[in-house]
């Protein structure tokens, strides 16, 4: 392992290779699906079958996702100056995240419009940008109700941004397009799995 790097991003780098780990970011406005999304992954159940709490500060869980294991980080989508998560522990929050899943509702516009201040907030976190970036990824939910948002919109914002590795609808009422969001993210996740491994010769 490189000298340059200290104890804890050793131990973190030996954890994600031993273990097959993944940390998980989710954020975005509230009400917008995070929490739904995470008991999916921890239950395999959609909405419907569930009361919905939105989470208060942060709540972090665990699932096993096509093989890998992942940490799942749900940040609260109310954004009240110092009073998140991003105020308190952004170390603790973004250090060592692979992934971070960006959701808005495809109904609420201003949901949407509020991606860019997450993404900038985010950013602002990162001192090497383009080195220690973790994957980004743009989800429009409740692709089941009326939409205020386009598809077009969304697409338009990821390829402006350039950022962002991709742009998903899907619906966690219904389950359109869930399992083909998730077959889309469990083949990057074994092509950065496999580039780990043979970036440190494992």
């Amino acid at each position: 392992m490189s000298k340059e790097r200290n104890h804890t991003e050793d131990y973190l780098l030996y954890l994600k290779i031993t273990k097959d780990l993944f940390k998980f970011c989710v954020i975005g406005d509230g009400g917008v699906g995070k929490s739904t999304f995470i008991n999916f992954l921890t239950t395999g159940q959609l909405a419907p079958d569930f009361d919905v709490r939105r989470t208060p500060y942060i709540n972090i869980d665990g699932c096993t996702l096509g093989g890998h294991n992942i940490q799942l980080y749900d940040l609260a989508g109310q954004r009240r100056e110092d009073a998140h998560p991003l105020d308190h522990m952004q170390t603790v929050v973004l250090k060592g995240t692979d992934v971070i899943l960006f959701f808005f509702s495809l109904e609420n516009l201003e949901s949407f419009i509020n991606i860019k201040n997450w993404y900038e907030e985010v950013k602002l976190f990162y001192k090497n940008w383009e080195n220690d970036r973790p994957l980004l990824i743009l989800i429009g939910n409740k692709l089941d109700l009326p939409r205020n948002v386009e598809a077009f919109n969304g697409e338009e914002l990821v390829e402006r941004m350039d950022d962002f590795e991709s742009y998903h609808e899907m619906s966690l009422f219904s389950g359109e397009n869930v399992e083909n969001f998730l077959k889309a993210l469990c083949d990057k996740l074994d092509e950065q799995f496999k580039n780990l491994k043979e970036t440190h010769g494992l």
